[in-house]
Parts: structure tokens; sequence; C-alpha cells
């Protein structure tokens, strides 16, 4: 068995504007491997997850939003961390989190793993 290595594939997205409908429906797709999501109009308004990544792969979402968490939604039959299929998972404010595709067979499978944001004074 080889060694598989996380990858970051993609580029960034700056200034996202988090989906309004606070459902995976009306989500943001996320394109890149880093995204920071900046509009946020109320909570739990959310993005979604790149549908293209290989088992390895890396997504980091930041919410730089002050005042309003994001819910960070899996493609349809994907799952975050165990939950249901497509339950999404809230990233806080200020709040950043890192998605591992950990495996691809029926469906896409992602661990997440959040921290805060540093902010300079």
């Amino acid at each position: 068995m080889g060694t598989q290595f996380v990858r970051l594939v993609g580029g960034a997205q700056t200034g996202v504007t988090a989906g309004t409908t606070q459902t995976a429906a009306g989500a943001t797709q996320i394109t890149g491997a880093f995204a920071t999501v900046t509009v946020v109009a109320v909570d739990n308004d959310g993005v979604m997850l790149p549908a293209n990544m290989a088992q390895g792969d890396r997504v980091v979402i930041a919410n730089l939003d002050s005042a309003q968490d994001i819910k960070v939604w899996p493609n349809t039959g994907a799952t975050i961390n165990g939950a249901a299929t497509t339950a999404a998972l809230v990233v806080g404010q200020q709040q950043v989190a890192e998605f591992y595709q950990i495996a691809t067979t029926g469906g896409l499978t992602w661990i997440a793993l959040m921290g805060g944001v540093a902010t300079p004074v």
C-alpha cells in the first residue's frame, strides 16, 4: 500500500457571500481549496463543499463574518464527521474549518477539524 498525502487542490476564493436560504439547495458552491466567507446575512446562511474532490484532498473554509454563523453543506449523498447524509456543519463567527476527503466509495466522506481565526489587535 502506497503513501497517501493530503492535497490542497484548486485556488482560493475570497469575499464569498453565503447563500441566503439556510438550505443545501441555496448554498453558495465553493470551487477552490480555500475560501473566506465574508458576507453572511443571517445565522446559518450556507456554502457547499466542492463535488469534484478526490480522496486525500483538503478544503479550508474561514467564516470571517463577526456576527453570523454559517452552515457548510456536503454535496448530495456525502457526509461530514459521520453525521447523516447531507447534514451541514456549523462554522461559528471567526472560525475556520478544514475538511479532508477521506473516502469516495458510496458518496463522499469528509472529516472536519475546526479552530479559531487569529484576529489582529
